[in-house]
């Protein structure tokens, strides 16, 4: 028979644990935002400095170490990015674009990264084929225009000048 005391002892226990559990959730939500926030501004460091390989690294190992960060697109633009704009090695940066719809597919940066990948092709590779083959796969997989959005018109145009050629 469970006495009058114990059951308040129980649920002060209970609410001791709650308690304990909600401060532990606190601080690990803090700790873990305070890590990718040194990540993060590791890799904008080595950016500043023009480290870009080494702000590549950093950036990449924190889409490893923090898969389900709400950041992670973002770094896999900053990556893209680097790979294009500033080492121009288009390859790279069409490969992180291939990631990027591969795992954020119903984002609005997925349909950007398959423009992207025509888009180098054609303009920075010069490799029509390729870029004929892209322009075609995005408009595939994204065959109506959004209202604001006018990618689908360029690939189609594009698609007509390269296969005019």
């Amino acid at each position: 028979m469970i006495q009058p005391n114990s059951n308040n002892r129980v649920k002060n226990i209970m609410k001791i644990t709650i308690y304990l559990i909600i401060i532990f959730f606190s601080f690990s939500v803090t700790c873990f935002s305070q890590s990718e926030n040194t990540y993060l501004n590791r890799a904008l460091y080595y950016y500043n400095l023009a480290e870009y390989e080494k702000a590549i690294v950093v950036y990449k190992n924190f889409i490893k170490d923090y898969p389900y960060s709400e950041r992670v697109l973002s770094a896999y633009i900053q990556v893209s990015g680097i790979y294009f704009d500033n080492l121009k090695n288009y390859l790279e940066a069409i490969n992180t674009y291939k990631e990027i719809a591969e795992k954020f597919p119903l984002s609005h940066e997925a349909k950007q990264s398959l423009f992207l990948i025509a888009f180098v092709y054609d303009e920075s590779l010069k490799d029509k084929e390729n870029a004929i083959k892209a322009y075609k796969y995005f408009l595939q997989k994204y065959p109506n225009e959004v209202e604001g959005d006018k990618m689908v018109q360029s690939a189609k145009n594009m698609l007509i000048l390269l296969e005019s050629e």
